[in-house]
């Protein structure tokens, strides 16, 4: 199984959603999640060689939604807009 990013908006200047998900379908399928994070306070300087990291939280399980009325989940969960 592969994880991967399929979609960053941005919610403001600092604020961005991103849909996380894995390369399965259908009951194989375990990764459907929108998250957010900030970027406020990070710099573009490295820190001892490792770069600055995020603290990501839930916003949305897609799989829950997609599962919901008997539906197949599917493998690519791709796009978002902000509201």
């Amino acid at each position: 199984m592969t994880v991967g990013l399929s979609e960053l908006v941005a919610l403001d200047n600092q604020i961005f959603a991103v849909i996380e998900r894995d390369n399965q379908a259908g009951p194989d399928a375990r990764i459907k999640k929108v998250y957010k994070f900030s970027i406020a306070g990070l710099t573009s300087e490295t820190q001892g060689g490792a770069f600055p990291q995020v603290t990501k939280s839930l916003v949305r399980d897609l799989a829950d939604d997609l599962k919901r009325p008997n539906g197949l989940v599917i493998e690519k969960a791709e796009g978002l807009t902000r509201c």
